[in-house]
């Protein structure tokens, strides 16, 4: 179980285009390993969100220096791999006997149903592994002789397959690749062959593709550079085949890819997906900032950045939309950091005409995500004055926090509005939760709206609901 379980933890990582791509098209995410460069020597824990193959573990394992325990920051399944090249040359059993015994298991536990249920978690690094050495050994298309006979194995016999086979696969070797598998077996898993395609030959990869008829195969590609860029200059390419173009365009995956990455013209991402809006381009690309090597929001919380520092960063991770809409980009900026700072923070709007900095600061309030802390969301939103032009603005955000409140934190929220001193915010929040509990509780809706000391407050009429 331990084996198993870590199996699926090194897969976690997924990006969510493939994820998008994977649930659209059937196959199954826990299989799959994301394409990334080979791996150097390791020296420290890898990152999370990577994945080696079966063959780039063996030449790690070949490379290393023979220890009897791993050392620091080892990755597992080295030490699994080398365990295993021990294993076999002390047992004298080569690769494919040891493959072709644990083979015969697992087939006896898919046509033992009694013996399914009480059968060990499968080591599917030790399977890795031993096909791995066997492709090493043998001709890579014999491995393929073993598709088909245990769904359970399937996905993992492909992966060595194409890990072994992409590298120098001609169209020759593809198609005998396909004519060696059943269709539905093609169908299914002739994305990890992409997956497994080196950077250096990805124009090979699209006239592959396009042989296929299958624009998603390129988003298989993840390891290489630009894939993005690569990806927009292919959509608007009139060598490509117009549908082939149309297609990727569509591709729900393509435009992931397009939409995430800041280099990219925001023109150009906009047009990869028409639903979206540079406000939703500026959240991604801070977003992808903060989960960057620096973790920028701790350290402004804890004071070793300041709020410009901190954009900085951001304007030079995502120099295109920083150019074209910088105010968008700050005001969200804003957002994020006032939820851990909104003193500090408002050094961010500091040269904004001063309706635009209170229509900011409304606006941050009311998308900031305080959980259970109306008084934070107050300290922020009592930065700006009340105005006429941002009165209902400012309710918008009263409701929006109330609703939040009344959900998370019923009983404190409504004591905390007790307690409020009286004005204009007092009002808006007493009238924002009445409309929240208007249906469920009329009485006490009623004795709220009873306390509004605002005359065009007291005189507005319930919304329709």
């Amino acid at each position: 179980l331990l084996l198993l379980t870590h199996a699926t933890a090194l897969l976690a990582g997924w990006a969510m285009v493939s994820r998008t791509h994977f649930a659209a098209a059937g196959h199954d995410p826990a299989a799959v390993s994301p394409a990334k460069p080979p791996p150097g020597r390791k020296t420290a824990p890898r990152e999370p969100e990577t994945a080696w193959s079966a063959a780039e573990i063996l030449r790690e394992v070949d490379q290393a220096t023979p220890v009897v325990t791993p050392s620091e920051g080892e990755d597992y399944e080295i030490t699994a791999a080398r365990k295993l090249r021990e294993e076999l040359a002390k047992n004298g059993t080569d690769a494919h006997t040891a493959f072709e015994g644990m083979l015969a298991k697992v087939l006896e536990m898919e046509h033992s149903p009694s013996t399914e249920e009480d059968a060990p978690a499968f080591d599917y690094v030790r399977i890795r592994t031993l096909l791995a050495i066997m492709a090493q050994n043998q001709d890579t298309l014999s491995l393929a002789a073993y598709l088909g006979k245990s769904p359970r194995l399937d996905s993992t016999i492909m992966e060595a397959v194409a890990s072994a086979f992409a590298p120098d696969a001609s169209f020759e070797k593809l198609q005998t690749l396909k004519a060696a598998v059943t269709p539905e077996l093609w169908e299914n898993y002739r994305y990890k062959v992409a997956q497994a395609w080196p950077a250096e030959r990805r124009d090979d990869l699209l006239k592959w593709a396009v042989s296929e008829n299958r624009p998603e195969l390129l988003n298989e590609a993840n390891s290489f550079g630009d894939s993005a860029g690569w990806l927009v200059k292919i959509s608007t390419d009139p060598s490509v085949p117009e549908n082939f173009r149309t297609m990727l365009k569509n591709n729900p995956a393509t435009q992931a890819v397009i939409n995430m990455d800041p280099a990219i013209p925001v023109a150009a991402r906009l047009e990869a997906d028409k639903s979206t809006t540079v406000r939703t381009l500026a959240w991604l690309d801070i977003d992808k900032t903060f989960r960057g090597p620096v973790d920028w929001m701790h350290r402004f919380q804890t004071g070793q950045a300041t709020p410009e520092e901190v954009r900085s960063a951001v304007t030079a991770a995502t120099p295109l939309l920083a150019a074209t809409h910088p105010g968008e980009l700050n005001g969200i900026l804003y957002t994020k950091l006032a939820e851990a700072d909104p003193q500090r923070a408002l050094t961010l709007l500091e040269g904004l005409p001063a309706d635009q900095r209170a229509a900011t600061i409304v606006a941050a309030s009311a998308n900031a995500s305080y959980g259970g802390a109306p008084d934070q969301f107050l300290t922020m939103l009592s930065q700006a004055p009340d105005t006429p032009e941002t009165r209902d603005q400012r309710l918008l955000a009263w409701e929006l926090r109330s609703q939040n409140y009344l959900q998370v934190i019923p009983g404190d929220y409504l004591h905390w509005l007790d307690r409020m001193p009286a004005g204009i915010d007092r009002d808006l929040a007493l009238y924002a939760a009445a409309e929240n509990i208007r249906h469920s509780n009329p009485a006490q809706a009623a004795e709220m709206r009873s306390r509004i000391a605002d005359p065009d407050l007291q005189q507005r009429n319930p919304k329709t609901r």
